[in-house]
């Protein structure tokens, strides 16, 4: 990045300066995480409507809630099935090998954000269902979000009935309502 001209290292100090706008810096790590996991995303075959389940990707590096959010829905729903991912890295390996009808994501993930995920996926296809589920909501992410095509926003709390908000956003998302 020193060569790009965004950030200056400092050896003496052991320290990194970011000298590019804040802006030019996002838009290369953009195209750099973009890069490093560039996906193809397996076709469904299925058309909608026609599938005996819908399937899901959850991705969050808390494996609690992927736990939860998965026994959530196998036991309220029988048209959905789940598959869980801890990291973007994991998802984007399941997305190379298996076809999802919507994608359930995390925003504040190590490494790779669930907002940068949703770019790469977009990347390869602006139609597959995605939401954010997560607990640092703010207008900022939000409007990226939505400029990104985002299906669906549900914010995480101590309320149980997150679980049934995320899971109705899903089944609409994907025609089961």
């Amino acid at each position: 990045m020193e060569c790009q001209g965004l950030v200056r290292f400092s050896p003496v100090a052991d320290v990194v300066e970011v000298i590019a706008e804040p802006r030019d810096l996002a838009d290369w790590l953009d195209l750099a995480v973009g890069a490093d996991l560039d996906v193809e995303l397996v076709e469904n075959t299925e058309t909608t409507g026609t599938a005996e389940k819908r399937r899901v990707l959850v991705v969050d590096d808390d494996s609690d809630i992927t736990e939860i959010i998965e026994s959530y829905l196998l036991l309220k729903y029988d048209d959905i099935s789940v598959t869980t991912a801890q990291s973007v890295e994991a998802a984007v390996t399941a997305l190379r090998s298996d076809a999802f009808d919507c994608i359930v994501s995390d925003l504040q993930m190590p490494a790779i954000s669930g907002l940068d995920f949703l770019k790469i996926v977009r990347k390869e296809d602006s139609n597959i269902p995605f939401l954010l589920f997560t607990a640092r909501g703010s207008e900022t992410v939000a409007s990226e979000a939505i400029k990104n095509n985002i299906t669906g926003y549900v914010l995480k709390s101590n309320d149980p009935d997150q679980f049934d908000q995320l899971a109705q956003q899903i089944r609409s998302a994907v025609g089961l309502t």
